[in-house]
């Protein structure tokens, strides 16, 4: 409010220096709606704060929550794990409650996705710190498991191998999504496809040789070539899991391991893998090494696990020495031989015994 002791000091000065009173009058008027507006100016702050300091709205859930894996296809007898859920800008995080599912063809209620069996299951993530097979193990263990389950945090789909026991065919689920601002119910949110095949993946591979040799000049050089090769694969139950990987001349005649210089390989940092580097339980080598091949164990699928990459390849290299060397240069006119497999290709998804067998068509030992 104006000052009344100003306003006199004002009026005073008027007697000494005679000031007309409409200007006088017009001044405090001037003065009167500068504060009026400075006081209205910090009232619609004031208001424009505490507005500001009220909570938002408890969350948002979308109408067009989603799978982006629609249809999700799962092979019978292989471990099966899904992408979240897509939660199209909706509040996280989100529950995911499955309520029923069904037979796309016939309607009915599919019990035999619901069943639950003993099953070896994760009780934690295996990382590259599980240098032992015990830290693995402790990791593991068997529990009364449906074939069908979903995460109810994110809303990932999880099937076991126990998918061996369901019919093929398509299947429908409906599921009750929720967060902080309620819930809703996705009907047929999904279709599942199970799906008859092969647990043993087909890799993809490369044979790569070395020759070292002169040129017209003296000059030291290596020629590499890549011949022609073969891949198979086989699995068989077993109380173990396992990998071997055996490498046969053009006779199928097993490529010594140990004879021949069998080694892991990185010729390429960018590109390549050890086998180990996706066992370390094994201490960076082999479980085993014999004159058929070579061994590695891994604990669960599927496998390898997720700190191997795709577009990069396992490296496995025979570089003989000694008389091993002229006796493998005589016979094959080359120093030495590489084989790639592509990590791309390298998925198990269900337990067992595995043999993976690349005949190199140009080798004879």
């Amino acid at each position: 409010m104006f000052s009344r002791r100003i306003f006199r000091r004002i009026q005073a000065s008027c007697m000494l220096w005679p000031i007309p009173t409409f200007l006088i009058m017009d001044f405090k008027s001037n003065i009167m709606k500068r504060i009026k507006y400075i006081s209205l100016t910090f009232l619609f702050s004031a208001l424009l704060f505490l507005n500001a300091c009220e909570p938002d709205e408890q969350g948002f859930i979308s109408d067009l929550i989603t799978y982006s894996q629609n249809p999700f296809n799962v092979t019978q007898g292989s471990v099966a794990l899904s992408n979240a859920i897509v939660s199209d800008g909706s509040t996280l995080p989100l529950r995911v409650k499955l309520l029923e599912i069904r037979n796309k063809q016939t309607g009915e209620v599919a019990t035999e996705l619901m069943k639950e069996f003993n099953t070896t299951v994760y009780t934690s993530q295996i990382t590259q710190r599980d240098t032992t097979f015990e830290l693995v193990q402790s990791k593991i263990e068997k529990r009364s498991w449906p074939v069908f389950k979903i995460n109810e945090e994110g809303g990932q789909l999880q099937f076991s191998p126990e998918t061996v026991n369901v019919p093929v065919g398509e299947y429908t689920f409906d599921v009750e999504v929720s967060n902080d601002s309620g819930s809703k119910v996705f009907k047929d949110i999904c279709t599942i496809r199970i799906l008859t095949g092969n647990p043993v993946p087909n890799i993809a591979a490369q044979v790569v040789t070395y020759a070292t040799k002169k040129d017209e000049e003296g000059n030291t050089k290596t020629v590499i070539d890549y011949p022609g090769f073969s891949v198979s694969s086989t699995r068989a139950e077993s109380s173990e899991n396992t990998i071997m990987f055996k490498f046969v001349d053009k006779d199928d005649e097993a490529i010594d391991p140990i004879k021949f210089g069998f080694r892991e390989l990185i010729r390429e940092q960018a590109n390549d893998y050890k086998f180990s580097d996706a066992t370390p339980w094994l201490g960076g080598k082999p479980k085993s090494v014999t004159s058929e091949g070579v061994t590695y164990t891994f604990p669960l699928g599927p496998f390898p696990y997720n700190w191997i990459s795709g577009g990069k390849a396992f490296r496995f290299a025979y570089i003989p020495s000694g008389s091993a060397a002229t006796e493998f240069l005589d016979k094959n006119g080359v120093n030495a031989f590489d084989v790639k497999i592509y990590t791309d290709s390298f998925k198990i998804k269900r337990e067992g015994a595995y043999v993976f067998t690349v005949k190199c068509l140009t080798i004879d030992i």
